[in-house]
């Protein structure tokens, strides 16, 4: 008596799963735009790190970020400016246009201190673009899809 296999249907096919994997990867990316600005404590975004959102404005750099700061990135649409004092004053200020990314603020040149921006942020305006359009959010795509599928 041979006996034959039969192939049993897997209940779970591929389509869900690659659903799945593709609203995991989209949420994870807008989790991302959410931090319009990310500080490290060290060069090439390492160290301690701060994401700082729109509705903390300013000068909410945590104690040990104070001072501290030598890497940055700045989302699209968004502005910081850097001040070398507190409370948004100091001697001397830079504004950031995103995206930008600054591995080495090293490389940022500023006129007084040590001469560049590594270690030197004493503390940060964060603000909308001026004429910039934030990243849009899942519901406002969702909305942007249905709208074509209509038509």
């Amino acid at each position: 008596m041979s006996r034959t296999r039969t192939s049993q249907q897997n209940p779970y096919t591929m389509k869900p799963l690659l659903i799945t994997f593709a609203l995991t990867c989209a949420l994870s990316s807008f989790g991302q735009q959410s931090a319009p600005v990310t500080l490290w404590t060290n060069a090439n975004t390492h160290g301690s790190a701060q994401a700082l959102r729109l509705e903390e404005g300013k000068d909410h750099l945590r104690p040990e970020m104070f001072g501290q700061v030598s890497a940055l990135a700045v989302a699209a649409g968004y502005t910081v400016t850097l001040f070398d004092g507190e409370d948004q004053e100091g001697r001397d200020t830079r504004e950031l246009h995103g995206p930008c990314r600054i591995d080495d603020l090293k490389t940022l040149l500023r006129l007084h201190g040590n001469g560049n921006w590594d270690n030197a942020i004493g503390s940060l305006l964060v603000e909308v673009s001026a004429g910039g359009t934030l990243p849009r959010q899942p519901a406002e795509l969702a909305s942007e899809g249905s709208a074509i599928e209509q038509h």
